[in-house]
């Protein structure tokens, strides 16, 4: 019988996509499903892979290079359930059922639960598709971590404009890790500081980024619902999908402009540090 690593190599590289809550992620990751890509068998109406959320989305686990064994740990089990690498050992459903034990920010004991009992009811059967990823906004938190074990691995990062971000009624990544991002503690949830935490996420992306070479994507998601054919174009060339005119014409009607564009406009200019003004504008934003 094959080694879990060579069973794994069997598969193409997973294709992941992360990025701020609110950029665009649902949308893309309806693409992918569309094209037959397996993103998970527990997911929400944003299409969040919530195995991900119950395993990664845990302050206990920053700083990530003080906690690697955990880390890797939680990674391969949430690989042996994308894999259907199965079935469950008793000390895994121990393993998975202890993160369920007791309250989070942002998500109760009996959400988690729900969250590992459907993880563990949809045992690894060996019947995965070979085409796969997952999509979590938070997925970029983790990068480290994904990286070492899934070095070829493909990671699209949605972005929508920062100031735009801002203003948005998602600002749960800011509540969570705004003090491992930003490094202050009792960050109040302000457009301020919501601008500052998007800059600093997507300074930290950007350095994955320039290590990941071709395997790295920053989607510019205002960019894409502008154009959508050169956008969807894009998308199909970096995860080497080819697709007929009239199935990219299904995948196009898909996208629609969120009404938030430019409603930064309707608020007070906030006060940015000349470093994010820049970051903001090297990004192709102006402000």
């Amino acid at each position: 019988m094959p080694s879990k690593d060579e069973q794994q190599k069997s598969f193409f590289p997973p294709v992941v996509i992360g990025g701020v809550g609110g950029s665009g992620t649902r949308a893309i990751a309806t693409i992918l499903q569309k094209l037959g890509f397996y993103i998970g068998s527990d997911l929400n109406e944003a299409n969040d892979n919530l195995a991900f959320t119950l395993l990664f989305k845990r302050k206990e686990l920053w700083p990530l290079e003080k906690n690697k064994d955990e880390v890797q740990c939680c990674l391969k089990l949430f690989l042996k359930a994308m894999l259907q690498q199965g079935p469950w050992q008793t000390e895994e459903v121990m393993r998975l059922r202890s993160f369920a034990s007791k309250n989070r920010p942002q998500h109760p004991s009996d959400w988690l639960k729900e969250r590992a009992e459907k993880l563990i009811k949809h045992a690894p059967n060996g019947t995965a598709t070979k085409f796969w990823g997952w999509k979590e906004p938070n997925s970029h938190i983790v990068m480290p971590a994904l990286l070492q074990l899934l070095p070829d691995m493909k990671y699209i990062h949605v972005m929508r404009h920062g100031l735009d971000m801002a203003y948005s009624s998602n600002q749960n990544q800011l509540q969570f890790w705004g003090e491992q991002l930003l490094g202050e503690t009792n960050l109040e949830l302000t457009p301020a500081n919501s601008f500052r935490y998007w800059c600093a996420a997507h300074r930290r992306v950007q350095r994955f980024g320039e290590k990941m070479g071709h395997n790295f994507l920053l989607l510019n998601f205002d960019l894409f619902c502008k154009n959508p054919v050169r956008g969807l174009d894009q998308l199909l060339e970096f995860i080497r999908f080819n697709l007929s005119q009239s199935d990219q014409s299904e995948l196009i009607s898909l996208i629609s402009p969120p009404l938030s564009i430019g409603r930064y406009k309707k608020h007070k200019q906030l006060e940015i540090s000349q470093e994010d003004f820049n970051f903001l504008h090297m990004l192709g934003y102006s402000y």
